[in-house]
Parts: C-alpha cells; structure tokens; sequence
C-alpha cells in the first residue's frame, strides 16, 4: 500500500492564475487607489481654496491641509506595499509589479508637493 505523505506543517498558497486574470485585478486595483486618491485630494483643492479668502488664519490652515495630503499618500504608499506583498504571497507577479508602479507614482506625486511648497 502507497499512501501519499501528508503535507502536514505546510501553508497553503494559492496556485498560480493566468496572466490575463493577474493583469487585471492589478489594473482593477490601481484604479481604485486612484479613485480614492483623486477623491482625496479634490476635498483637499477645495477646502484650500476656500480658505484662501481667510487672510492669515487661512494660510494656518491650508498649511495643516497640506501637511494631511502629504500624510494621505504616505498612507497610500503604505497601503499599496501592503497589497503588493499580499499579491506576492498569492503568485500573482504582474499584480505585485502593477503595485510597485502604483506606489512608485505615488512617491513621484509627494516629491511634486514638496517641490509646490517651496
């Protein structure tokens, strides 16, 4: 009698997809970062721009604003880090490589606020 080993202490990963399933929950995901990010800083452009009219309290507060959107995309990064190491885990490689892009965006949109405020 053969009997199979059992696969006792080993995690369970899921299989490979194809590629064409794993390109498109990266691009899927990608999107809805950007929805919220774009969301995001819509409220933000906004209530900037009220403020802009409130003299020198306004500029205090468009100053803590911009400080809350440069926190929001640290956020963002940390969030897509996160998603990416989870596609990592599931074998999906075009997902986790959409991520890092995604991500890489997001650090090239901080270093353009940071270069805005001076």
């Amino acid at each position: 009698m053969s009997e199979t080993p059992s696969r006792r202490g080993r995690r369970w990963r899921p299989g490979p997809t194809s590629t064409g399933a794993d390109v498109a929950l990266g691009v899927f995901l990608l999107m809805v970062l950007a929805v919220f990010f774009v969301y995001g800083e819509f409220g933000a452009a906004m209530e900037k721009w009220a403020r802009s009219y409130d003299g020198l309290a306004g500029q205090e507060e468009i100053r803590r604003i911009r400080q809350q959107e440069a926190n929001r995309i640290g956020y963002f990064m940390a969030t897509t880090l996160g998603v990416a190491g989870l596609a990592v885990w599931a074998r999906r490689r075009w997902t986790a490589g959409l991520m890092v892009v995604g991500m890489l965006l997001f650090v090239v949109l901080l270093g353009l606020m940071q270069h805005a405020d001076r």
